[in-house]
């Protein structure tokens, strides 16, 4: 049986949203493609002290805004992405 893994990278940040990051998600497409991956999960920082409670909904709307700006991009580069939360209290 001859199967094809999938090689995808389950955890990369954005510098747009987690500011431990120095890319864009253009870049880390560009990056992963050139390194031969079919995917990628841009899965940013959700923590609290990101922004005040008040915020929360702005914060959910710019990494949403974020995602969708690197899977317009991803999409014709014909890289898979997703999107996650790095959660933790």
């Amino acid at each position: 049986m001859n199967k094809k893994w999938i090689k995808i990278d389950p955890h990369v940040h954005s510098k747009e949203i987690s500011s431990c990051s120095i890319v864009t998600c253009e870049q880390i497409i560009d990056k992963k493609i050139k390194l031969g991956y079919d995917g990628a999960v841009l899965t940013n920082h959700c923590q609290s002290w990101y922004y005040t409670e008040d915020k929360h909904a702005q914060f959910m709307e710019q990494m949403i805004a974020e995602f969708q700006r690197g899977k317009i991009y991803a999409d014709k580069k014909g890289l898979r992405i997703k999107t996650g939360r790095e959660l933790y209290w």
